[in-house]
């Protein structure tokens, strides 16, 4: 007797045929790479700067998404670095045979390393430091001595890559050390800023109109002349998300920052993300301030695709990894004062002289930028995320446009800094016995970093008076930038001379003749 089936049974066949169906076409649409990377993405908790915005399953490949560079379709690096993304690294990231460069160093990944990077014998560069992972790996991990050993990558076979790849920018990976702690894991990290190696620009009009950035405005650039003094563009010193950060020299041996966008083609930049690129720059330009990483000039050009900013360059890296990674250069209290001076000093100006007030999008220990002399730096950089995941909305799909956006707040901007002020003087984050300890006056010296030989305790208590006033939960409640940096002021005796950088760069100086010759 043949059994008939009703119609739930019949309803839940086809769904499951459907399903079936699905994940046979997606398998057949998206390459190994693409599904590992998937895998990984599955893997990511939390995403607050939307760095996985266009990883869209139904690609037939994965070299168009955001962090992803690709060589002839396969994938050669993943950068996914200060993204403040959490959640695990998938074992199927082992799946990128061809990987040779793996960047997710300051997020907040936790769980083991994957054994499987161990058998990723194309890889040339990883670094993962500034994240939560475990540390009871087997003390070798194949890969690693091979890296060790392999030391770097010359420029011939860089810029062989990048001759070969219209989508590929090859990160410099100079392994300087091998950080190890508690336990033997081995964690390479990359080479930045300091020592990255320039050439000077020969082309003088660069620097001349450069020097006048201040008087008419931000100057507009020809992208020749920045590739020569960023030397042909293989001076990558840092990878954000949306673009990528090289270091030039102008002819008098003045440093600079060079910005660009990680997109590569005009077919994927829309008038939206054009609008949005400009909205910023008209932004930056109303910034002129010694605490924060002025913005000195732009390259717009269409063939081939190039959007650019140009800013001051500051040597010493961030606030983070002085806070947070070993083996670079320890900050003193006194020094730690002068970076909070010089931070309150820039947000006051940005919040009460500029008009309307300009509110930084996303403030926290990697966004300040430190000097030679270690002078605060403000910088923003997470707007290149933005642009970039919504570079390919057209003009019928645009319903908001980004700006309309309220965004973050003034008093949002002060609850952010009270976290920051919190980890300069403890390098902890905000958490309940933090909170406890801002309570009572006799425990704030429980908040001070134990690796400090010295602090002032008048100092700290006003400091810890403030963190607490800047988190209070009510944002009305809340002080002031000027509250803020007035009563910091009273205590901690730095003016805003002293917290700017003792060696002002060229263009301040400039600007000074400059303003006396147009007046």
């Amino acid at each position: 007797m043949v059994k008939r089936w009703n119609s739930y049974e019949i309803q839940l066949s086809c769904i499951m045929v459907l399903a079936i169906l699905a994940k046979i076409q997606k398998s057949e649409s998206l390459n190994v790479e693409g599904l590992a990377l998937l895998e990984f993405r599955e893997r990511i908790e939390n995403d607050p700067h939307q760095a996985f915005a266009n990883w869209n399953p139904n690609h037939s490949e994965p070299c168009v998404w955001l962090g992803v560079q690709c060589l002839n379709g396969k994938v050669k690096m993943l950068v996914m670095s200060n993204n403040r993304l959490s959640g695990s690294i998938p074992r199927e990231i082992g799946e990128l045979k061809l990987l040779e460069v793996l960047d997710l160093k300051h997020n907040n990944f936790s769980g083991k390393i994957p054994l499987e990077i161990g058998g990723m014998s194309s890889l040339k560069c990883m670094s993962l430091c500034g994240n939560d992972l475990l540390r009871d790996n087997p003390p070798t991990i194949g890969v690693l001595d091979y890296l060790l050993e392999s030391g770097a990558i010359e420029d011939s076979y860089r810029r062989h890559l990048a001759e070969q790849s219209s989508n590929l920018v090859v990160v410099p990976t100079k392994v300087i050390k091998v950080q190890q702690k508690e336990s033997p894991i081995i964690v390479l990290t990359i080479k930045r800023y300091s020592s990255a190696k320039v050439v000077q620009a020969q082309n003088a009009s660069l620097l001349h109109r450069l020097s006048k950035v201040f008087v008419t405005g931000v100057p507009a650039l020809n992208s020749s002349e920045l590739q020569t003094a960023c030397e042909d563009f293989s001076n990558i010193i840092d990878t954000f998300s949306g673009c990528l950060m090289y270091k030039g020299i102008l002819s008098t041996g003045v440093e600079i920052a060079v910005l660009s966008t990680s997109i590569r083609s005009s077919q994927q930049w829309s008038n939206f993300a054009e609008r949005e690129f400009k909205r910023k720059m008209d932004t930056f330009s109303k910034i002129n301030h010694k605490n924060f990483i002025n913005l000195l000039g732009h390259c717009e050009e269409d063939n081939p695709f190039v959007r650019m900013m140009v800013f001051e360059y500051a040597p010493n890296g961030n606030l983070y990894e002085h806070l947070h990674v070993k083996d670079i250069d320890h900050l003193d209290w006194t020094t730690r004062m002068r970076i909070i001076m010089g931070t309150c000093y820039c947000l006051e100006y940005m919040h009460h002289e500029l008009n309307p007030p300009v509110v930084h999008p996303n403030l926290q220990s990697d966004t300040i930028l430190l000097t030679d002399d270690y002078a605060a730096k403000v910088a923003d950089v997470s707007f290149w995320a933005d642009i970039v995941s919504k570079a390919k909305i057209s003009d019928d799909e645009e319903l908001e446009p980004l700006h309309s956006n309220p965004g973050p707040t003034c008093e949002d901007n002060v609850y952010s800094l009270g976290i920051l002020l919190l980890e300069i003087i403890s390098t902890k984050s905000l958490n309940a016995q933090a909170i406890e300890y801002l309570k009572d006056k006799k425990k704030y010296c429980n908040l001070v970093d134990p690796s400090l030989k010295s602090f002032k305790n008048n100092e700290l208590e006003i400091i810890c008076e403030v963190i607490h006033e800047c988190l209070n939960e009510d944002p009305r409640r809340r002080p002031t930038l000027k509250d803020v940096t007035s009563k910091l002021q009273a205590v901690i005796k730095i003016t805003p001379e002293a917290a700017s950088a003792r060696h002002s760069p060229l263009w301040w100086a400039e600007l000074e003749i400059l303003s006396i010759e147009s007046g």
